[in-house]
């Protein structure tokens, strides 16, 4: 009785891994397929139009925040699948392009935050090198866009200006677990 339930999350996770790594399932549907170039310029104007409207990003140049779109990666997750883990290393940061994730202390697994369509996480092990300090799990199915160090450390490197941006991003989210570490510590 329990073996449809659990072939389907299986099937489900290979489904999703896929998704993220490109591969794609065959199976019997009609596709258009636009060529690579006018794809990318879609995808690039969406991506661009995306980090416009991400706080730490909206102050960028038009032309600063293009160089970063060129960069960035489509995710998909399936819901209640972790995107980051706490305590692991982290070289990405991700904007959530569409879904709702959920942001978790160890080791109760504490709900502390929500995160929308347009909001990020990921950038205090992106310039900090330490490890993740919060779980990320999905609520629904997301989609998010990855931005690697290597490619953030060019774009930081043309545009040292975004540091201050990102930086100040990072103090208050530090400020924010911290109270809620303190706060379950108390309890």
């Amino acid at each position: 009785g329990r073996d449809d339930p659990i072939k389907d999350r299986i099937r489900s996770g290979i489904y999703y891994a896929f998704a993220r790594n490109g591969i794609s399932i065959p199976f019997p549907t009609q596709t258009v397929v636009l060529k690579e170039t006018q794809q990318a310029v879609v995808d690039r104007a969406a991506v661009e139009t995306l980090l416009k409207r991400v706080a730490i990003f909206a102050t960028l140049e038009d032309a600063e925040r293009a160089e970063l779109a060129a960069t960035a990666r489509r995710r998909l997750y399936a819901a209640g699948e972790a995107i980051v883990r706490q305590s692991e290393a982290g070289n990405s940061m991700f904007v959530l392009v569409s879904g709702e994730a959920a942001v978790l202390l160890a080791p109760s697994n504490e709900e502390v935050a929500r995160i929308g369509a347009g909001g990020f996480f990921g950038e205090m092990s992106l310039l900090t090198g330490a490890p993740r300090t919060a779980t990320v799990r999905t609520i629904v199915d997301s989609e998010v866009l990855e931005i690697t160090a290597d490619a953030f450390r060019a774009f930081v490197l043309a545009n040292p200006r975004a540091v201050e941006h990102v930086g100040a991003a990072v103090a208050r989210r530090q400020a924010e677990l911290d109270q809620h570490r303190s706060e379950a510590t108390v309890d």
